[in-house]
């Protein structure tokens, strides 16, 4: 709205100008002296309405990780901003349902006084999910005070993101200790301890097997042909198997 006011103004005053050929210079400054103090104290005047008027923004969250397995923890990152300085009056919460599958997120903020967009950060520690698509439902309210909330206005985002099936690895435990090294891994994955593997199998993020590998008596996997991403490798002994989840860079 804004930018079409500063565009219809400067076309007319571009207009007037190639008119105005041949008037008094004099009259001409003047003239345009009145038309910028009115293209001004409009502008102020937009601004101060959009203000009051405005509605919380709120940004595209973000999953951590990005494709989340039922063995992650998972949190969400989001963003609400506001036209000006002021304070969260109820601090955001979330709640989660399976069916159907829903995060609901919540908060209300303060309008606030000082002209000064307020960027407000939170993180979700969702948890372990079961696996599916989710749709997330971020709600943020606007209030006229600080005391209590207070709705003037509402804005909602609503975004999807997906937790997959690890078909090939929901009986294993994924062990988050250090039984594979470097991790983040570049070329070369590395098995730690003394224990006697026979095979191993790559897994991606969410549960295809990439490779099988016979081991022998080698301690090492190669992984400079897989794309950067998180991956999973299983780990067999003759009665025992371990997966291990890795990085690669």
């Amino acid at each position: 709205m804004v930018g079409i006011f500063f565009a219809a103004h400067l076309t007319s005053c571009g207009t007037l100008l190639v008119k105005w050929k041949g008037i008094d210079p004099t009259f001409k400054i003047k003239t345009m002296k009145k038309l910028l103090l009115l293209f001004t104290v409009s502008c102020i005047s937009l601004i101060i309405q959009a203000q009051t008027q405005g509605l919380p923004y709120i940004g595209t969250p973000t999953i951590i990780p990005q494709s989340p397995t039922p063995n992650d923890v998972v949190k969400i990152v989001t963003h609400v901003y506001t036209p000006n300085q002021g304070i969260a009056i109820d601090p955001p919460t979330f709640s989660v349902t399976q069916n159907p599958k829903e995060i609901n997120i919540r908060g209300c903020y303060w309008q606030g006084m000082l002209t000064a967009i307020q960027d407000y950060v939170d993180t979700f520690v969702v948890g372990q999910l079961q696996s599916g698509t989710y749709t997330i439902k971020h709600k943020a309210f606007l209030s006229s005070t600080q005391q209590h909330c207070s709705k003037i206005d509402s804005n909602m985002v609503v975004t999807t993101f997906t937790v997959a099936t690890l078909t090939g690895l929901k009986k294993e435990h994924i062990e988050e200790a250090a039984g594979v090294f470097p991790n983040p891994a570049k070329d070369m994955l590395c098995i730690s301890g003394s224990r006697k593997y026979t095979a191993a199998a790559i897994y991606s993020a969410d549960g295809r097997m990439i490779r099988a590998i016979e081991l022998n008596k080698a301690r090492t996997v190669g992984v400079s042909d897989l794309q950067p991403g998180i991956y999973f490798i299983r780990l067999a002994t003759e009665d025992k198997t371990v997966a291990y989840k890795f990085i690669k860079e």
